[in-house]
């Protein structure tokens, strides 16, 4: 059975309804960066009470929930395919041409020999945490897919319980489990949670409509907004308890996705092929203080009359700036690569997974 569904191949026609969700949780993360980057570097938000901060807090939490969007969806979608190297490849090239062209503008040369290191091999010291963490995560992905493959369902809800409380709700409280502040444990809990809804879903019919999952999503953004500004005003954590809440708040907003009729949108898919150059160009450290705290600083949004609406003007501008950056860089570079790639990678794919069946063969024998 496992090699049977880890044979199966990806699904040619991308439903729009997840391309979306990726364009809405890209859309969370820079709103989370807009905050986190660009004003709470520069400004004591607890100690400020005004109704801007008040809003700041309150859109400014979204992180941890974009990132386990992302993760969830590769679950989904990858539990039970096999490890695509072509895409791993296009990835790991893609991160270096933003890490090297973004230096490049910014003049590489004068730079500490150790932040060239950094930029020319982005992957290996984590230039980009998330990006990193992801490539890691697909390393452990055929044996992550082979124990998931094997859990029933009892077993596998069990497992994702006990995950989630270690994870998120004991540390919370003040509990060491030793599992906390990891992020790539975050990824493994919720590439999990992908996981098993692909394979065993919901059986009671509620749990697959549309409406419950909407209702569910607004209680939890509600109960959530409510500690936010409880614990900005008492000046305490403001971020305690976004972990527990952003968990199931992904897992709603995935199923809404999910639950939702099926769209076929070929410009929403094009626009969500994008979402990788946009997190890698917007959030590269060297840009990450320009766009946020030196072009139009946010700090200055933040004690304008109508911070909302112009911190909702930037936030779309550099997202749409870095969608067309990125879809220059697929027309000019990516794709005629592709091109003269696709056949030496199809054989570079086929040694790779020989070289793994023979050291899986030699494995046996030890």
């Amino acid at each position: 059975m496992v090699s049977k569904i880890m044979g199966q191949t990806l699904q040619k026609t991308r439903i729009s309804n997840f391309e979306i969700l990726r364009i809405v949780a890209m859309f969370i993360i820079i709103t989370h960066h807009f905050i986190v980057h660009g004003i709470y570097p520069v400004v004591q938000i607890n100690s400020v009470h005004t109704i801007n901060a008040a809003a700041a807090v309150l859109i400014g939490w979204g992180g941890y929930l974009g990132n386990s969007i992302f993760v969830i969806l590769t679950g989904y979608f990858s539990v039970i395919q096999k490890i695509s190297y072509r895409r791993l490849f296009f990835l790991v090239l893609t991160m270096i041409f933003y890490s090297v062209a973004i230096a490049s503008l910014c003049k590489l040369q004068g730079r500490p020999v150790g932040e060239v290191k950094q930029i020319l091999f982005p992957f290996w010291y984590g230039y980009n945490w998330f990006i990193s963490c992801y490539l890691v995560l697909m390393l452990f992905v055929p044996f992550l897919n082979i124990a998931l493959l094997n859990l029933n369902k009892p077993s596998y809800l069990a497992f994702l319980l006990l995950f989630f409380t270690c994870y998120n709700v004991i540390p919370e409280k003040g509990g060491a489990t030793f599992m906390s502040n990891a992020p790539f444990l975050q990824f493994l809990l919720m590439y999990s949670i992908g996981g098993y809804i692909r394979l065993y879903g919901f059986s009671r019919p509620a749990l697959n409509e549309k409406r419950f999952w909407i209702i569910i999503s607004l209680i939890l953004v509600i109960v959530l907004d409510f500690f936010l500004l409880k614990h900005w005003t008492m000046g305490q954590d403001i971020f305690k308890y976004v972990n527990i809440f952003s968990t199931g708040i992904a897992i709603s907003f995935f199923m809404i996705a999910k639950t939702s009729k099926k769209l076929y949108i070929p410009w929403v898919n094009r626009i969500a092929g994008t979402v990788l150059g946009v997190y890698l160009i917007h959030d590269n450290p060297i840009v990450r203080p320009i766009i946020w705290r030196m072009v139009f600083p946010n700090v200055f949004i933040l004690e304008s009359n109508s911070f909302l609406l112009l911190a909702f003007m930037k936030i779309l501008f550099v997202f749409a700036g870095c969608i067309v950056i990125d879809l220059i860089r697929q027309c000019v570079l990516e794709e005629p690569i592709k091109k003269v790639m696709n056949k030496p990678m199809d054989r570079v794919s086929i040694f790779l997974e020989k070289w793994m069946q023979k050291i899986w063969i030699y494995f046996e024998k030890i």
